[in-house]
């Protein structure tokens, strides 16, 4: 039989694990806004970064100038080293982006650590390179994640 004492103690040890995962999300999420807000790359808020992108990973990852995380492009798929297209998709990202002045518009952290983003040509009016690449057609929608944004998703579905 439990006493009122062994219930009071049960209770107090739940709130407990509460407050520790509140604190724990808050650290998690202190620690992304810190990472965003030490980068080299200018920022007018934690969530836009401007800088030159400086390397193409593949057909959907890169890195600004001065900004250690990766960027991850938001909502594209695009082949993975050794499969048919990655090439392609590469080559087209190096082309829309590389030592171009860009804009990206922060959408999550991954769980990778990367900066998931929208990407902008700044000199060209703001073209979207996350577009660009699936309008191309060397990249595809990433329907589980964009929710049809770009319209090439018949229906949303996960990978």
């Amino acid at each position: 039989m439990r006493t009122q004492a062994h219930k009071a103690a049960g209770a107090f040890r739940a709130g407990l694990l509460d407050i520790l995962r509140a604190l724990v999300a808050v650290v998690v999420g202190a620690a992304a806004l810190a990472i965003l807000q030490a980068c080299g790359a200018t920022s007018s808020a934690a969530t836009e970064l401007k800088a030159t992108c400086r390397y193409v990973v593949d057909g959907d990852s890169l890195y600004l100038e001065g900004f250690k995380p990766q960027i991850r492009l938001w909502g594209v798929d695009a082949p993975e080293r050794g499969e048919a297209g990655y090439q392609a998709a590469r080559s087209k990202l190096q082309q829309l982006a590389l030592d171009k002045p860009l804009r990206c518009e922060r959408v999550d952290i991954d769980k990778y650590q990367r900066v998931v983003a929208r990407c902008f040509i700044d000199a060209q009016g703001g073209i979207e390179i996350n577009r660009a690449l699936i309008d191309s057609g060397v990249a595809k929608e990433y329907c589980w994640f964009s929710k049809g944004q770009y319209g090439h998703c018949l229906s949303v579905q996960p990978r």
